[in-house]
Parts: C-alpha cells; sequence; structure tokens
C-alpha cells in the first residue's frame, strides 16, 4: 500500500507542476511575441492539455473500458525482478508496470 500511496502523491505532484506551468503560459504575454512564436507556443500548450486530459482519462476509467490486450514482452529490472510488461492492444503496443495489469481468468474448454 506505500508503494501506491507514493505514486498517487507523485501523480498528484505532477499535476501540480503542470497546471503551474500552463498557468503560466496563461499569463505570458502573448503580444510580445512574434506571430510564429505564439502560434507555436499554443500549439505545444494544447498538446500538453490533450496530454494531461488523457492521463486523467486513463486513470479513472471503470473496469469495463479498460483496454484487452496480450503480453508479448515483460522485461527484467537490474535486480533481475520482472515488474514491466508489454501488452498488445487492439491500439498497439503498451508498456504497463505489473502493478497496473489486471489479468484475466483462464477457462479451460473442457
Amino acid at each position: 500500500m506505500s508503494e501506491e500511496r507514493e505514486l498517487m502523491k507523485k501523480r498528484g505532484s505532477f499535476k501540480g507542476r503542470l497546471t503551474t506551468f500552463i498557468n503560466y503560459l496563461d499569463a505570458l504575454n502573448i503580444k510580445t511575441l512574434n506571430e510564429s512564436d505564439a502560434t507555436e507556443i499554443q500549439l505545444r500548450l494544447g498538446k500538453i492539455e490533450s496530454l494531461y486530459e488523457q492521463y486523467d482519462e486513463e486513470e479513472n476509467l471503470p473496469p469495463l473500458k479498460w483496454k484487452l490486450g496480450r503480453s508479448v514482452a515483460v522485461h527484467p529490472g537490474t535486480d533481475g525482478l520482472v515488474r514491466v510488461a508489454d501488452i498488445q492492444t487492439s491500439t498497439g503496443v503498451l508498456r504497463r508496470a505489473f502493478n497496473r495489469i489486471c489479468p484475466l481468468p483462464i477457462m479451460s474448454s473442457g
């Protein structure tokens, strides 16, 4: 449980820093920049906001909305323990920590 709390704390810290950065960009006086710089900043901000929303949405999905996939590879850490796997889904391969993977029960056919 302490690892889960630590991850939640890190997530909160990340979201806080991202919010601070977004607020900074909003407060930035875009009129002092030329048009190409202002456009580039707005495009980057849009990408950051979409990543932020996507991250937040993935964290709060109900179990019936989770992506289904098949484990295609595992990756041992420096200590030799495997904690990460590559999961093949319908949209591509995702790398996930074991604590973020929920195995489905295997039913025998006979």
